[in-house]
């Protein structure tokens, strides 16, 4: 749990500069109808459905709005704020229009179909129908030509390992207790690469599956689908915005707080120590990161480590306490405690290095503002 550093301009536009022409290509053969083979997933195993451009349609618009470098740049080297107005744009384009939101934040059914297309009469295996569905062409644009997509050279058009070096993160943002590296399959051999989670799920929200700020470098923990996978993150409203996990890009570590309790007296014993997790009352990211993250879950296992950490400083403090008394050294020597128990000092540069990093300094501190940290006083 910590902070992402917003890339340095001139990144961005290396990165811009290697996705657009894939997408460009595709958008501008989608608008000049030379696309007639992309199926609907509308899972029917008599039907056969094929998307397609009605002109004037939200497809129409939304796709001739992101045809220039422009426009496009808004949606690729966007931030957070940027999502959420593109986000209720097309909410209120799809009301105007009198298109369901299925066809926008989701992969339809044929019920659906049944339901918008055909004025609620089954469709059967002789109906001959395409539809203009906005979610499978932008799919078939941003995910499969772009993010996992290549280009006419046969290179990724995403490369997973580039980015995550240039971010030079080892920790997942998310949970902060495990590596962003995972064992892979690619091909025939076994690989060990990098997880990718979108923020924003890019099954919801196809159009930013390779918008830059929306890519998170992950746990394969936190990124898979029994975890965070393609749960919602936020709620959008014309009034407001709801967080259910905070954005890395915005992570206000003061929102979240670790706790321990020692339960009795006896420190010598693991498992007299109790994690909870605090998050000042908001309801919103309590539920976000036990059902989607299962914060407090994972995190209660980690007593361990706060009984280590309890002990260590108790050694430490009794031992300080000696040679104050005894030796008459300064207690300045102390300053570089967290460095001594931690393994690090408490900097922004290090909360994406470090495991556990944002935990043990909440435990940390606390022990410093408590019994513990007495003895050093």
């Amino acid at each position: 749990m910590y902070r992402l550093s917003e890339p340095p301009e001139t990144r961005l536009e290396v990165f811009f500069d290697q996705a657009k022409k894939p997408i460009m290509d595709r958008i501008d053969a989608w608008l000049n109808n030379q696309i007639n083979n992309v199926e609907i997933p509308c899972r029917s195993k008599y039907l056969k459905l094929k998307a397609k451009i009605e002109p004037g349609s939200l497809t129409d618009q939304f796709l001739r709005y992101y045809q220039t470098d422009e426009h496009l740049k808004e949606l690729l080297l966007g931030k957070m704020d940027d999502f959420i107005r593109i986000i209720r744009n097309l909410k209120d384009n799809s009301t105007a229009l009198g298109y369901p939101e299925e066809y926008i934040f989701s992969s339809m059914k044929v019920k659906d179909y049944e339901r918008y297309e055909n004025h609620g009469a089954k469709l059967i295996a002789t109906v001959v129908k395409d539809f203009d569905h906005f979610n499978t062409i932008v799919s078939d644009i941003f995910i499969n030509n772009g993010y996992d997509g290549k280009d006419n050279d046969g290179n990724a058009v995403f490369d997973k390992s580039d980015f995550v070096n240039m971010l030079n993160l080892r920790i997942c943002p998310y949970c902060g207790r495990a590596f962003i590296y995972s064992v892979q399959q690619s091909g025939r051999k076994t690989v060990v690469k990098p997880q990718i989670d979108h923020f924003l799920p890019k099954s919801i929200y196809p159009f930013f599956a390779l918008s830059f700020m929306n890519l998170i470098p992950s746990c394969q923990t936190c990124n898979m689908k029994d975890c965070k996978g393609n749960h919602d993150t936020v709620q959008v409203t014309p009034e407001d915005v709801r967080y259910f996990i905070q954005y890395p890009y915005d992570f206000d570590e003061s929102k979240i707080n670790f706790e321990y309790l020692l339960d009795g007296t006896a420190y010598n014993k693991d498992d007299n120590f109790k994690v909870s997790v605090d998050y000042l009352g908001d309801k919103f990211l309590k539920k976000g990161y036990n059902d989607f993250l299962k914060t407090e879950e994972f995190y209660k296992f980690h007593h361990v480590e706060v009984a280590g950490l309890y002990r260590q400083m108790m050694i430490l403090s009794s031992k300080a306490r000696h040679f104050y008394k005894e030796l008459g050294i300064k207690k300045v020597w102390l300053k570089p405690t967290p460095m001594m128990m931690l393994g690090f000092n408490f900097s922004d540069e290090n909360e994406g290095k470090y495991m556990l990093y944002k935990f043990k300094k909440d435990i940390f501190l606390q022990m410093m503002n408590g019994e513990v940290g007495k003895m050093f006083r």
